[in-house]
């Protein structure tokens, strides 16, 4: 069974089948998920843990509530380390975060029209 990366169907479901709303919420998702995603970038784990969370927990948040799952829960792996302070895993789950976030904004465009 292939995982989506953005269950379109469910988030439907979640606006009411409110396909206009849906849309409308999409592009402030992108422009926020690119923020978030480059700030990850610059940000040093061993320095900045708590911002690390912020982040991430601000992206789990936001991809949850649109079903985007694999992303959202990536996110909330990332905010769990942060919040431990397993400052030596957080570099491979931000680059794992990083790539999901490309591959999702691409797969969420395509749904914008």
């Amino acid at each position: 069974m292939e995982i989506k990366l953005f269950d379109y169907d469910k988030a439907l479901e979640r606006f009411m089948g409110e396909e206009e709303i849906l849309l409308e919420v999409l592009e402030p998702y992108l422009e926020s998920l690119d923020k978030s995603v480059e700030e990850l970038r610059q940000l040093d784990p061993k320095e900045q843990g708590q911002r690390i969370r912020e982040v991430a927990h601000s992206i789990k948040g936001s991809s949850l509530n649109l079903d985007i799952i694999p992303l959202g829960e990536l996110a909330e792996t990332l905010e769990d380390l942060a919040y431990e302070g397993k400052t030596k895993s957080i570099p491979g789950v931000i680059k794992d975060v990083l790539e999901s976030a490309k591959a999702t904004s691409l797969e969420v465009r395509t749904y914008i029209k």
